[in-house]
């Protein structure tokens, strides 16, 4: 009896496992979030927990994540060790395709939501957790992208008021 009790779980395991990957692969993105980061900022180092947990609690509703490192001063390798180093969970290259630039995104952290035609529907900032470079609040009092995601999960479609991002300046290329 024992045995066949291990043998039944074991085959419920196996067909939870499979039908996890077959939703999450069949699940269509019907909203992109495009982080702009920097490797050396700190304050793109103090929101790689918040990127995880946006991944985690939105991903499966139909948000695709991914982040780019607009900057020639990091090599992929350097991407890919901070990627590692704070565990996202998602996409993270460099800018090769310049989208800062078509975008004018302008300082690391900043991050632009985009419906499937590729349309901004908010960009800025992630929340107001800095009031200016070196300058953390307490007590976070606005949570714009989790306001801006929680919304277009509910059925919104944006555009959303745009909040300026604080963080380090992008350069130009």
């Amino acid at each position: 009896m024992n045995r066949c009790a291990i043998i039944f779980f074991f085959i419920i395991q196996q067909v939870f496992s499979f039908a996890q990957l077959v939703t999450e692969k069949d699940v269509s993105p019907s909203y992109r979030v495009v982080f702009f980061i920097s490797p050396s900022c700190k304050i793109c180092q103090y929101y790689a927990l918040p990127f995880r947990d946006f991944y985690h609690n939105y991903h499966a509703d139909g948000f695709r994540f991914e982040a780019f490192v607009p900057s020639k001063q990091f090599s992929e390798e350097d991407v890919q060790e901070f990627k590692k180093k704070y565990r996202i969970p998602f996409s993270v290259s460099k800018d090769t395709m310049a989208l800062h630039n078509q975008w004018d995104a302008t300082i690391t952290p900043e991050v632009f939501v985009l419906n499937k035609n590729d349309e901004i529907l908010y960009h800025g900032r992630i929340d107001d957790s800095y009031q200016a470079i070196g300058k953390r609040r307490q007590v976070v009092q606005n949570h714009e992208l989790q306001s801006v995601l929680d919304r277009l999960a509910g059925g919104e479609t944006g555009p959303f008021e745009n909040e300026p991002a604080v963080g380090c300046l992008i350069e130009k290329y």
